[in-house]
């Protein structure tokens, strides 16, 4: 894949490999086994990137917090 121009369409696909074969060449550089344990922990970490976004459109993100 080459350097897109800024103007140009990218598909959901082509963004999709691309991602993916960027993933890849990271996990063999730092030697990461993609294990179940490996994907549940990557999802534990995006599902608490959505839950930290939403507090925070909703007003309640941690520097909402009053500490006890």
């Amino acid at each position: 894949m080459t350097q897109q121009d800024l103007g140009e369409v990218v598909t959901l696909e082509q963004l999709n490999d691309l991602v993916r074969r960027v993933s890849d060449l990271y996990a063999q550089r730092f030697q990461i086994d993609r294990d179940p344990a490996w994907y549940l922990g990557k999802l534990s970490e995006e599902l608490g990137g959505g839950q930290r976004g939403l507090s925070e459109v909703r007003g309640a993100g941690a520097g909402h917090w009053r500490a006890w």
